[in-house]
């Protein structure tokens, strides 16, 4: 069945369950996955279960644009499928943050930026985007999770209402140094050969450290070891964003998440292509060989998850865009190798992405749904 998402909303009964959405990078192609597998969690009624979102690259910047289009607040089921998701396909449909970047290096200025396009990301995102506002506008609830990666140390920095940073750095306090939410999700999408870092210099803030497990208050100022941090794509360090919410040595939920949360991963990465490059391109070779790293990476935290789902049934479900779905007319091969890129989308590339996330989640949603939902499958 095809979903333009305006479905009825079903009951749902799910009681006090709550859900870590983790939403993957893969750029547009990512962005509108994610959207499918929202509008069908939507007509579940299950967006007012979202507890926490970790998002990298493309899911950082489609949650920013549900933000935007929603006041700056988490849609409501019916929210997100009568007003968010319809004018979210119009802005995709209509302009490019590919375009809205080029744009930018018009003005003299940006031209400092040619080699950390992330700062004219940025700029796009807000131009295009209308998405001016701070991380301390962000709503208390759900609590959202921006990954990004320090080109210095590896480590993953995340951006979240109250504070940034990393483990090994410390932490920057958002009510003392405010900081644009376009900033945050031009980082999570910084791919460092396509778009390259932001920078921050670390003189210009406080940060704070404190040891493992002890209260945020007994954080301490600590100084920094780089004058200048330069941050790139969330998924250099992990695509799925699934860090903050899974510990993949140990196979299990990490603590700060309750019991009654079930875990929703939405992996949009695209499958590696096999078709190794010849040696006169050597530019697209070494594309491919950071594919074949990316590609590695996300597949030890595939398998940890799945061998995880498998051990604790109904405690959540992975939905990989690489899933066939018989009889979808090759909606599923299209979406799986559509380029990733931040490219203005047809009516038509839209609807067939879009379409294949809904139908991903659909096929798979047996696995969280409630007894009362699975007697109706």
């Amino acid at each position: 069945m095809e979903s333009t998402g305006m479905q009825a909303i079903q009951h749902s009964s799910s009681g006090n369950t709550k859900i870590a959405l983790a939403l993957s990078g893969g750029g547009i192609r990512a962005m509108v996955f994610h959207l499918g597998v929202l509008t069908y969690l939507a007509e579940q009624k299950r967006l007012e279960q979202v507890s926490h979102i970790s998002t990298v690259s493309g899911g950082s910047l489609i949650t920013g644009l549900i933000f935007q289009q929603n006041n700056m607040q988490w849609p409501t089921s019916e929210q997100f499928l009568f007003c968010v998701r319809p004018k979210i396909k119009q802005i995709l449909c209509q302009s490019s943050l590919m375009g809205g970047t080029l744009k930018q290096f018009l003005n003299p200025v940006n031209l400092q930026y040619v080699f950390s396009r992330a700062h004219v990301l940025s700029k796009a995102i807000k131009s295009e985007w209308k998405i001016s506002a701070n991380l301390t506008e962000l709503p208390d609830y759900p609590e959202w999770s921006i990954n990004g990666t320090v080109g210095e140390t590896g480590r993953r920095f995340r951006f979240k209402k109250s504070d940034f940073g990393d483990y090994d750095s410390g932490y920057i306090r958002t009510i003392e140094h405010a900081f644009p939410l376009c900033d945050a999700m031009a980082i999570s999408a910084a791919f460092p050969v396509g778009i390259g870092p932001l920078s921050i210099e670390t003189k210009d803030y406080i940060w704070y450290k404190r040891k493992w497990n002890e209260p945020p208050e007994k954080a301490v100022h600590c100084h920094q070891k780089h004058k200048t941090l330069h941050l790139y794509d969330g998924g250099v360090y992990d695509n799925l964003g699934l860090e903050p919410f899974f510990d993949i040595a140990k196979q299990e939920k990490k603590e700060k998440l309750s019991e009654d949360t079930i875990l929703i991963a939405s992996d949009a990465s695209s499958p590696l292509d096999e078709h190794v490059p010849s040696l006169y391109k050597l530019a697209t070779r070494f594309l491919h060989i950071i594919d074949i790293i990316y590609n590695q990476n996300r597949s030890l935290r595939v398998r940890s998850l799945v061998s995880y789902l498998r051990k604790h049934k109904g405690k959540g479900v992975y939905l990989p865009i690489k899933t066939k779905i018989p009889e979808s007319n090759g909606i599923d091969e299209f979406a799986m190798h559509f380029s990733t890129s931040l490219q203005q989308l047809s009516q038509q590339e839209f609807d067939r992405l879009y379409q294949h996330g809904y139908n991903v989640c659909k096929k798979y949603y047996f696995f969280i749904a409630d007894q009362t939902e699975k007697e109706l499958f």
